[in-house]
């Protein structure tokens, strides 16, 4: 009921308590509404407050070791270490390509990895508001002051870069946000630490650091801090769903699968199938958005081809690429008269592999290919089939081999074109032949076979 003093407060009739249902008076001037700026619940805010000289200090630090150390390790797992330096780009192992599902997945997996970095944004909000100021209200050094907050930005910095990675390398789906939510519990380690010690699970003098973590306050929200932050968030945002966009590009290009294969159908089939052994260099565009490869060196049955030496009804070459239809990877021969770009692989196969959805041949399985018989239809490759990458990245892949505890290359590798270019005395796309010590080089010509 209205109160007979002040028909604007209603008396609830029970008790003393009353509800004003007056407006609000004008907000003052000397009131922030944007909050306080405080210390993070964490490892890195006890860095802040735990004195230099004190043993805590050191525990503290160490447990921040270990979770940057957990960072390295898992960097080291996912990054091709011997490829750093010569390639950066394809030392990320990155998928040769992906469904459109799983690039929608990737997407959003970014979106939450930046929203959920807080170590890399508080680290930048500590830099702005400057480390001597934060120093004045904790009590330490302003040397430890900014220890602390490169630690943190270190921190954020690495595990921002290895979701990035995880989010590129990742072709399905549960495997992307299991190692998602793997990389986040590593980095709540920090965040554990602190509630455990809050318990008292670590001892008082440790427990006493998390009660000063959560009574200091550094200042009031600022208007240029609000501003700074959100700059700092739609940066890194954008930055990272650039960067991605561009591994994506790639992706489509076909640059992250091998350029060069080598194809050896095996001494079973040598009479009807060997002309399709050889080198298989990448060819330029997509089919059914997988890369195709064409036999470098066809064979040519007699003299009697087309002029440009590369088709005509006696030649025998062979295209690897993948049938949609068919859902395989296959070797199959185009038409002579027909433009390799245009070929369909679903049609004369001679070779295929299992069903696969893979984007990189070199995922199939070797033992379950199959080769058509003239006889008996689809049956399994001889036992000498292979087909193996004939890329190099690095000098060591051209042969190399140890020689009195050193290690010995025989050539040097294009990274451009991941091609070996061999010392003399030496041949083969991986410098693997060894030549005769003579000049006389003896090739067993195989152009002189005339199908019966």
């Amino acid at each position: 009921r209205p109160s007979s003093s002040n028909p604007r407060i209603i008396d609830r009739g029970m008790s003393d308590d009353k509800i004003d249902l007056r407006p609000l008076p004008p907000p003052s001037s000397n009131v922030n509404w944007l909050g306080e700026l405080t210390l993070p619940h964490d490892v890195f805010g006890m860095l802040h407050v735990t004195p230099f000289r004190d043993y805590q200090f050191f525990v503290l630090l160490l447990c921040v070791i270990l979770e940057l150390l957990f960072h390295l390790l898992i960097l080291l797992e996912i990054l091709d270490e011997k490829n750093v330096l010569n390639n950066l780009l394809e030392s990320l192992n990155v998928a040769p390509g992906n469904d459109v599902k799983v690039l929608v997945a990737q997407f959003a997996a970014i979106v939450v990895a930046v929203i959920t970095q807080g170590h890399l944004m508080k680290s930048l909000e500590f830099i702005i508001v400057s480390p001597r100021s934060i120093s004045a209200k904790t009590g330490v050094s302003d040397i430890q002051t900014f220890v602390a907050i490169v630690l943190r930005f270190i921190h954020g910095f690495s595990g921002l870069v290895i979701a990035f990675i995880i989010i590129c390398q990742s072709s399905n789906i549960f495997m992307l946000f299991a190692e998602f939510a793997a990389l986040e519990f590593v980095s709540k380690i920090g965040d554990i630490i602190f509630a455990l010690t809050e318990r008292l699970y670590f001892g008082v003098e440790l427990y006493k650091m998390t009660q000063k973590v959560k009574e200091t306050k550094i200042s009031d929200e600022r208007t240029s801090t609000v501003h700074m932050r959100r700059i700092a968030f739609w940066f890194i945002m954008i930055l990272m769903v650039f960067l991605w966009a561009e591994i994506v590009y790639y992706q489509r290009r076909g640059f992250f699968v091998n350029h060069k294969y080598t194809l050896a159908v095996g001494d079973d089939f040598v009479l009807r199938d060997s002309y399709l052994s050889g080198t298989y260099e990448k060819m330029d565009g997509l089919a059914n958005r997988r890369v195709r490869y064409k036999h470098v060196s066809p064979l040519r049955l007699n003299s009697d081809y087309t002029s440009n030496g590369e088709s005509g009804p006696d030649v025998r070459a062979g295209i690897l690429a993948y049938c949609k239809t068919a859902r395989r990877w296959s070797v199959s021969t185009p038409r002579y008269d027909a433009d390799d770009k245009l070929h369909n692989p679903c049609e004369n196969t001679v070779l295929h592999s299992e069903i696969t959805t893979t984007y990189d041949v070199s995922k199939t399985s070797l033992s379950d290919w199959e080769v058509l018989s003239l006889t008996s239809g689809w049956v399994a490759v001889p036992s000498l089939y292979q087909l193996k990458s004939a890329d190099c990245s690095a000098n060591g892949h051209c042969s190399k081999m140890f020689n009195d505890g050193k290690l010995t290359s025989f050539g040097t590798c294009t990274l451009k074109t991941r091609t070996c270019d061999c010392f003399k005395g030496r041949l083969g796309n991986l410098c693997e032949i060894v030549l005769p010590p003579s000049d006389e080089l003896i090739l067993y010509d195989a152009t002189k076979y005339i199908e019966s």
